[in-house]
């Protein structure tokens, strides 16, 4: 049978650490040991600090017995490795050989590779391990656009599209902005996730259907 003592100095200090402190395994312990040495049985100290069983009562006694407030106060969490760890340099050449676009195709790649299966969540917590960053693709323009398309666009926003949002502020008429929905006959530019920041990822020629 575990022995326990309690000062009045520290039943004032368990009291106030079960309400404040900051992370609430901490403020479980408090109040597991707060009850403790107001006499109460241990069945009630599970059932009123929502404890399922009297092995983890126990450990809380002890490691008050152990190192007092201060031994409470410490979180020591075990982080389990994933397998996916075993794999990381093969992981890591083929993204950087290929980068995936989509968190499934990475999942179904590594896979692959690995002949591990995990779920979209994992191998997304995974992949941030590997400091893995998601770019937006771009394309570098092939030509700089015509002198008189620069004009029309200037004569609208000038012309057209400034004054009719003047009189929108002004609450003459109301301004509705849509964008078009048709088919891409060209190269359609996505997402890619890559092990380190792209300087440039251009699109090159053009796929026709």
């Amino acid at each position: 049978m575990i022995h326990l003592e309690f000062t009045p100095e520290t039943i004032e200090e368990l009291l106030h650490e079960k309400q404040h402190h900051a992370h609430p395994r901490v403020r479980q312990k408090m109040e597991v040991l707060y009850y403790k040495s107001q006499g109460m049985p241990h069945q009630e100290i599970c059932k009123h600090s929502n404890i399922r069983g009297r092995a983890t009562l126990a450990r809380y006694f002890r490691q008050y017995q152990e190192g007092g407030l201060n031994r409470l106060r410490q979180l020591n969490f075990r982080k389990p490795e994933s397998l996916l760890a075993l794999y990381r340099n093969e992981i890591e050449a083929a993204i950087a050989e290929k980068p995936p676009a989509t968190i499934n195709e990475a999942r179904h790649r590594i896979a692959e590779i690995t002949g591990i299966e995990r779920s979209l969540t994992a191998v997304h917590r995974f992949l941030k391990k590997l400091k893995l960053n998601r770019y937006k693709t771009g394309h570098v323009p092939f030509q700089q656009a015509q002198p008189e398309h620069q004009q029309e666009q200037e004569r609208f926003k000038e012309q057209e599209l400034e004054p009719r949002l003047a009189e929108m502020m002004a609450g003459q008429r109301e301004v509705f902005f849509v964008d078009a929905a048709h088919f891409v006959w060209s190269t359609f530019l996505g997402y890619l996730l890559f092990l380190v920041s792209p300087v440039c990822v251009s699109a090159i020629g053009e796929e026709k259907v």
